[in-house]
């Protein structure tokens, strides 16, 4: 599958899923940054698949619950949690996932998994970045269509906890888009975090850009095919 586009060599047809698992806190066959990659390829194809976190247990060699998934919901009481409800916010995006971190994203005021209608020359992005006191995120980074926009050291002091807010504002792109947040961070010293990861991180599902104006959303691969030029004769 070519990453920038979402396109295979030989196309599968319609993927029968609703998810994709980016952080797999059991598996350490290859980076992340290439399920990341891949991920990208498929929103910018157009196809509405959500990135999710597992921790994957199946022996007690497998620590559970480092490799997670957030899922937007009306309680964080778990003997009240809403199940159905939790599944369609999932399907609609309301979900980011990571290891050892968390992050979240708003755009103009409006959480991951919504359309967003532009209204100036600049779209202003505020991310979330939190972890426990023994976590070490370094570096915050915003996408559109699978590039770096902008991004944001982190500086973090040893031993505290961190919940920190970062802005960015970029222009408003001259067609549809989606914006995602990856956070990135060092692996946890201590015997206590026993993952075969090298480093920890976070991402957010994506909220997407309606520049025109018209209530629809069309992806890159979209706006690229509609924006050829004639074959000539």
């Amino acid at each position: 599958m070519d990453p920038e586009t979402g396109l295979f060599d030989k196309d599968p047809g319609e993927l029968g899923m609703d998810a994709v698992e980016v952080f797999n806190s059991t598996t350490d066959t290859e980076p992340w940054d290439m399920d990341l990659r891949d991920w990208f390829g498929l929103l910018n194809r157009g196809w509405d698949i959500k990135a999710v976190g597992s921790s994957d247990s199946h022996t007690v060699g497998d620590p559970v619950g480092q490799g997670r998934t957030w899922i937007r919901s009306k309680s964080d009481d778990p003997g009240n949690l809403d199940v159905p409800a939790l599944c369609q916010a999932l399907k609609a995006g309301q979900a980011v996932a990571g290891v050892g971190i968390f992050a979240d994203l708003e755009v103009e005021g409006k959480a991951v998994g919504s359309l967003v209608q532009p209204k100036g020359r600049e779209v202003t992005a505020k991310v979330r970045v939190a972890c426990a006191s023994w976590g070490r995120p370094t570096l915050v980074e915003l996408f559109q269509d699978g590039k770096v926009v902008a991004s944001s050291a982190v500086t973090k002091e040893p031993g505290i906890p961190f919940d920190e807010e970062f802005s960015f504002s970029i222009p408003t792109p001259s067609r549809d888009a989606w914006l995602a947040v990856v956070v990135r961070g060092e692996k946890p010293e201590g015997p206590w975090w026993a993952g075969i990861l090298p480093d920890t991180g976070a991402l957010t599902n994506p909220i997407r850009l309606d520049v025109d104006g018209d209530g629809a959303w069309q992806s890159p691969l979209e706006t690229k095919v509609r924006t050829l030029p004639e074959p000539t004769s």
